[in-house]
């Protein structure tokens, strides 16, 4: 039942083996990667009765299938970001020890007075809540863009949570790519508000924002973006909520990048990259 909340953009099937890594390259042009997956299962029993089981015993099920980058292929502080995004944990050094803490937490429910046993498997029949990690990492030789698809579903909620974030990665010298090394950020918001009502391409963003954000002139910025050489344009993602409601689920304002170069300071960072993504054209 739960199943039919997967979103399409979760891409990798979660693997059904506890914590474990192997080191097979990815095809990614100029930036290898491998996968790394890990699963665990618990039984939660309450003790008093506490919603939302109610005297029951219910599962939950912490697992991830993500990518990692090949040794060399990121710098520290990039793969530092990296395992933020992915997991959360700003303290977090090393993806080993941080996937299996991780993968132990079951916090969500300390508030609840439960009884947490670990087990290998649920019954097939058993209600069960669960948080899920999931990664992809795709690369034109320039820029690798990891996403990060997270979905969190509790038993009684009336749905699941879920977020896609970005990560991209300069593959010429192994650092995160933010949109303040591309633009001016402090204009931003103004920039990507015009977007949204001026562009035909965002009319699905401008007829979902929630009200606050249809005369306010600017738009919260977003750290989650794709970059799109080929395409001519870089996307910035909103996560459900964050501007419009949930029904509407992750909003996504392109910004062409022949429009984009009008409206705001552009570094030189960001028309090298450009013209090196895009190969036959400069700009």
């Amino acid at each position: 039942m739960k199943e039919r909340f997967i979103l399409k953009f979760f891409l990798l099937a979660i693997a059904a083996s506890l914590f474990c890594i192997g080191c097979k390259s990815g095809h990614n042009q100029g930036f290898d990667t491998y996968s790394v997956a890990g699963q665990r299962s618990f039984l939660l029993v309450s003790k008093n009765g506490h919603f939302p089981f109610a005297g029951d015993t219910i599962g939950l099920v912490n697992s991830f299938n993500l990518v990692w980058p090949c040794p060399g292929k990121m710098t520290s502080e990039a793969e530092h970001e990296l395992l933020v995004r992915y997991f959360g944990d700003t303290e977090a050094k090393d993806i080993d020890q941080v996937a299996s803490v991780w993968l132990d937490d079951v916090s969500i429910y300390d508030e609840d007075e439960v009884r947490i046993v670990k087990v290998d498997t649920l019954p097939d029949t058993m209600e069960y809540s669960y948080s899920k990690i999931e990664g992809t990492c795709s690369s034109d030789g320039v820029v690798a863009c990891f996403m990060i698809g997270k979905s969190n579903y509790e038993v009684g909620s009336a749905h699941m949570l879920y977020t896609a974030e970005y990560v991209n990665v300069d593959v010429r010298s192994g650092n995160v790519i933010h949109l303040s090394d591309l633009v001016d950020t402090t204009v931003l918001g103004e920039v990507l508000y015009r977007a949204v009502n001026g562009l035909e391409v965002n009319k699905s963003v401008r007829e979902s924002l929630f009200d606050e954000y249809v005369q306010s002139e600017t738009l919260p910025l977003s750290n989650d973006f794709i970059i799109d050489g080929a395409g001519r344009t870089i996307t910035v993602n909103y996560q459900v909520y964050d501007i419009a409601p949930y029904a509407y689920g992750i909003q996504s304002v392109v910004l062409p990048l022949d429009w984009l170069f009008g409206q705001v300071t552009v570094t030189d960072y960001a028309r090298s990259l450009m013209e090196e993504m895009k190969g036959d054209e400069s700009l």
